[in-house]
Parts: C-alpha cells; structure tokens; sequence
C-alpha cells in the first residue's frame, strides 16, 4: 500500500513540476500614447519610441499625402492607418531558456472604420525562435487586398488570433513577435492590443529539491 502510494505521489508531482504555465511576453500599450510615428506631406515624419521596449520601421511613403498617417499608439492601442506601405513593428528580444514549449501567441486585431482591404493591403503576424533572423507567420492575410488568412476575416469587430498549437522549444533560447501591415489609402486601417505569449516553464532546479523533501 506504501508503495502504490509513493508511486502515485512521484506521478503527480513529476507532472506538476513538468507543466508550470507562464506568461513570459505581455503588451497592451498602457499609458504609451503617442509612441511610434506618425506623418503627412504638411509636417513630414515625427516618431518616438522612448521608454517603451519595442521598436519600429516605417516606409517613405508614410508623409506622402496631406492626411495624417499613423503607426503609432492611440486611446491605448496601436493603431496602422494610411502608412503608405509596409510598417513594421517588433516586440524585444525575450530569453526563453527557462521554458520548453510555447503555448499560446495571441493579439487582439480589427479593422479601423475605413477598412483595410484595398489594392496591396494587408497584415501579417508571426514569431522567430533565433533572434529575429526569421520569422513563422501565425495570421497573414497575405497583401492582395484580402483580409483573411482563409480562416479567420479581420472585421471592424475585435477578435483575438491565437496560435493554432503548442510550439516545442529545442535549442532556441530567443524569442520575438513581429507585426506587419501594409495600408495605403484614405483612413484605411488595423488597431492591434494585448499581445501575449505563454509557455510551459522548466522547473527551477530549488523547486525539484523542495519536491523532493516532501518524500
């Protein structure tokens, strides 16, 4: 009986320590208004990234018009509207050796009231595992003016987009989340928030000794 008991024992703790779920990237763009850049042909590029962790590109054509182009911070969401091309933006660089398997990648996503599925437009979003050298989309509409991946439609209604299955970890220790749109006419647009990443944690070594002692 003692040994069906110390077996069982062993199991449920060796899966406990095996299974530790975290949350190792989080950005919601709280009190970051203004962050990023905006432009027009009036008052050419004015862009900002102090004091937040992420960073940006943005194509000549953002000041190409007289409107105001944005990929930038606004009502605490990041908003792409009239860039004028393809912008970028890149979360930092997280170490990730604590962990072995990434599960969950996610962010909220709609369309602005103008849209955002003319000509060329479009939106991509994906992770690398090897510090940016490239990336796995999870989402892309692809930019050809459709705006779904041919399974979910990004509307003027927030959705969250997820990733489809656990990613395992092997000897990857960088990880980075990369979003691009491509919006190029009148108030076209996406506004993106809570961007997250989760994954199952490698138990401390001091967490299998605490485990030990119970025995």
């Amino acid at each position: 009986m003692k040994i069906k008991t110390l077996l069982g024992a062993i199991v449920l703790v060796s899966s406990i320590a095996t299974t530790v779920s975290a949350q190792f990237y989080s950005e919601d763009f709280t009190g970051q208004n203004g962050k990023g850049a905006t432009g027009s042909s009036g008052s050419g590029l004015t862009q900002d990234t102090s004091g937040v962790n992420w960073t940006i590109t943005v194509p000549s054509g953002i000041t190409g018009d007289g409107s105001t182009n944005e990929w930038v911070v606004v009502g605490e969401e990041f908003l792409g509207q009239d860039m004028g091309g393809i912008a970028e933006w890149f979360s930092p660089i997280v170490d990730i050796s604590g962990f072995s398997q990434i599960t969950n990648i996610a962010f909220d996503v709609r369309e602005t009231s103008g849209g955002a599925n003319a000509g060329s437009e479009g939106l991509s979003f994906g992770f690398s595992l090897n510090g940016g050298s490239s990336f796995t989309d999870i989402f892309n509409t692809g930019f050809d003016g459709d705006n779904s991946d041919g399974i979910t439609t990004i509307t003027s209604s927030a959705q969250t987009i997820s990733l489809s299955a656990p990613v395992v970890i092997s000897t990857n220790t960088n990880f980075q989340i990369r979003l691009i749109a491509n919006i190029n006419g009148g108030n076209d647009g996406y506004i993106f928030d809570n961007i997250v990443a989760t994954g199952t944690a490698v138990p401390e070594p001091s967490t299998y000794a605490l485990l030990a002692g119970m025995f």
